[in-house]
């Protein structure tokens, strides 16, 4: 199975984030550092916007991602649940519309159950990719997050059930159809597994070199159809 990362939310959004020129300042030029890869000098610019504005779920949102691109995880948490915690406060919903405050939302559980994985705790990691799904029912990428988790812990049936979900509201997404095609694959189920293979493939050309060494294709690799499939 194969793991994405995160979600990235580096833009900016003056309802997201207070306003303040001085804070504002900082923050935009965390951006840009974010952006350009100076993720040290990011997190110090999120640093000083968080202390004039304390409540600004934006900065906290990428100060989260910014430590989750260096790996620190542990430090990752705080932000994070940080603007979990902001959710009642910012009453985005009569501001920017329910969808859009939850996808919010649902995208900052998302990175938290990313961390959580990552870290090995895979019951929270569990929850919190439910609660994404719980905000934004359609969030592919959560969905793939949680079949992820259940394949990991020997559930691969409950994994399957999110896959087919992720690929129903995302169609076109790459990603869920290889993992999808990975676990029928181990489950010998040949023809499935080749359906949902070709699938990745036709959206994103780039899963033939993976599947080349993906031991999860070992019970399929030597048919015919998966060798027409990975080299044509």
């Amino acid at each position: 199975m194969q793991q994405q990362l995160a979600i990235v939310i580096i833009g900016i959004s003056c309802v997201l984030l207070a306003c303040g020129d001085e804070a504002k300042e900082h923050y935009n030029r965390g951006v840009n550092y974010q952006k350009q890869g100076k993720i040290d000098e990011a997190i110090a610019e999120y640093k000083m916007a968080i202390r004039i504005e304390p409540n600004s779920a934006m900065t906290y949102s990428n100060l989260g991602v910014a430590y989750l691109w260096q790996g620190k995880y542990d430090l990752a948490i705080g932000p994070f649940k940080k603007v979990i915690s902001l959710n009642p406060t910012l009453n985005l919903n009569n501001i920017v519309g329910a969808k859009a405050a939850n996808m919010f939302f649902a995208g900052t559980h998302f990175n938290l159950g990313f961390v959580y994985e990552k870290q090995g705790k895979d019951d929270l990691a569990i929850e919190e990719y439910k609660n994404a799904i719980s905000l934004s029912p359609d969030g592919a990428k959560a969905h793939v997050g949680l079949g992820l988790v259940y394949h990991k812990q020997g559930e691969d049936d409950l994994a399957i059930a999110e896959y087919q979900k992720a690929v129903h509201a995302l169609p076109k997404y790459a990603w869920a159809h290889y993992n999808l095609a990975g676990v029928y694959s181990l489950k010998k189920e040949k023809a499935f597994a080749i359906v949902s293979l070709r699938k990745a493939i036709s959206h994103n050309s780039s899963w033939i070199e993976q599947a080349k060494i993906d031991s999860d294709f070992d019970n399929i690799r030597q048919s015919s159809e998966f060798q027409a499939l990975i080299y044509p």
